[in-house]
């Protein structure tokens, strides 16, 4: 009865906000996104505590998410042509382009100035 997602495109250990940004940039209009983020993480991380899930504290976990905007850049940005529509590819990298500029994932990553 409540809406979820299951996802095993990819299986490897890793930070759960991996699939928790992905999905927030992904899912979200560019024009939305930047609105709507930290509210979605914070929900995300009060359930997720709620859950027994140990949480760091809200910076960690927004270091993290721009952080993850490298996978969303490779994934959206860089996706072949054969993956589907052009126009839905050209959609997904616009998102993933944006949300990685927003972010400043370079510097997220500790690699500022290149």
């Amino acid at each position: 009865g409540a809406p979820g997602i299951l996802d095993w495109q990819l299986c490897f250990a890793g930070t759960p906000m991996h699939d928790v940004s992905w999905l927030i940039v992904s899912g979200l209009n560019i024009e939305d996104r930047p609105a709507e983020e930290a509210r979605l993480l914070k929900t995300y991380a009060a359930a997720a505590a709620a859950h027994g899930m140990e949480m760091p504290d809200f910076d960690a976990i927004w270091l993290s998410h721009r952080q993850q905007m490298v996978h969303a850049f490779v994934s959206g940005a860089c996706e072949p042509k054969e993956s589907g529509p052009v126009e839905a590819i050209n959609a997904a990298a616009r998102v993933a382009i944006a949300a990685a500029n927003d972010h400043d994932v370079l510097d997220a990553l500790g690699v500022a100035g290149i």
